[in-house]
């Protein structure tokens, strides 16, 4: 409604995703660079939930918002793989782990979730 009030055209997706929402939002974001967008904005926040539901959802240790402004480039690669064995589920979640390699220098960074493997990769 926000964006009709202000008469803004410009493409939106919203995506409600489990735990790798993250990379799901990146694949999105990458679909619409190569049709042409010259950037796109990438959101991903969470609430912690109502303690209902905390047998469910164990991976939001506080609410949180990260914003990746992407644009076409080869700096980083995502790559799934389907292998989860041996990976420990991260600390905290995805897009936290990904601010956390993009501002350490990290070359690399995994996200486990279920039986998928996410792998962000820094090309150098």
């Amino acid at each position: 409604m926000w964006s009709i009030m202000r008469g803004e055209t410009s493409e939106m997706t919203a995506l409600a995703a489990a735990g790798d929402g993250l990379e799901y939002g990146a694949f999105e974001a990458a679909a619409l660079l190569a049709e042409g967008a010259e950037a796109v904005l990438l959101v991903v926040t969470e609430e912690q939930p109502p303690q209902a539901y905390a047998q469910w959802i164990d991976d939001v240790p506080f609410p949180y918002a990260v914003g990746l402004l992407l644009t076409p480039g080869n700096e980083w690669q995502l790559s799934l793989n389907t292998d989860t064995q041996g990976t420990e589920r991260t600390q905290w979640p995805h897009a936290l782990n990904l601010l956390q390699a993009l501002h350490t220098d990290q070359s690399a960074c995994l996200h486990p979730w279920n039986n998928r493997l996410w792998n962000w990769q820094r090309n150098h």
